[in-house]
């Protein structure tokens, strides 16, 4: 199962609703780890203002960052599903799996372009206090993790597809 089949069978299995209904009604705002200034939020375009500003270096690191940042919290939802032997522990580790080729194509690109990488994100990112929760506020956790991921790639696809039309 993609990720992005992921997310509406989570959210109708795990609180009776489809995905964008527990988006508006329960989970606003990002986990604070993420803390990624992303021009758009979960299911909104880019503005086009924005888009005509994008850099691209600037915006393959960010890019690159910001998924480092998501694989740290997917990471702790696998953990999550192994631990209290979740319904969703195999498709959460097919989605890590695809984020790893993700940010080995980010990778590729900053390479290929000569652009310098920005330190890596480490695991101490996301903070004890973040990981040791309840089932309740685990669940809050990697759901908002999975939509930041969502919200993640198709930032990456709409702006790369941007650079493609107008760099060419």
């Amino acid at each position: 199962m993609r990720f992005d089949q992921l997310a509406p069978v989570a959210a109708n299995k795990i609180h009776g609703m489809p995905f964008d209904q527990v988006h508006k009604l329960i989970y606003k705002g990002q986990p604070n780890f993420l803390n990624m200034p992303l021009p758009k939020a979960y299911s909104e375009d880019i503005p086009a203002d924005i888009l005509s500003t994008l850099e691209i270096n600037e915006t393959l690191l960010d890019l690159y960052g910001f998924l480092q940042k998501v694989a740290v919290g997917l990471e702790q939802a696998i953990w999550d599903q192994e631990d209290n032997d979740g319904d969703f522990a195999t498709q959460f580790k097919e989605t890590e799996k695809f984020l790893r080729v993700v940010l080995c194509e980010l990778l590729t690109a900053l390479e290929g372009r000569g652009v310098a990488k920005r330190p890596d994100v480490t695991r101490d990112v996301l903070k004890d206090e973040d990981r040791r929760m309840d089932h309740t506020g685990a669940q809050s956790r990697d759901f908002k993790i999975l939509r930041e991921y969502i919200t993640v790639l198709d930032y990456t696809v709409k702006a790369l597809s941007h650079f493609m039309t107008h760099l060419s």
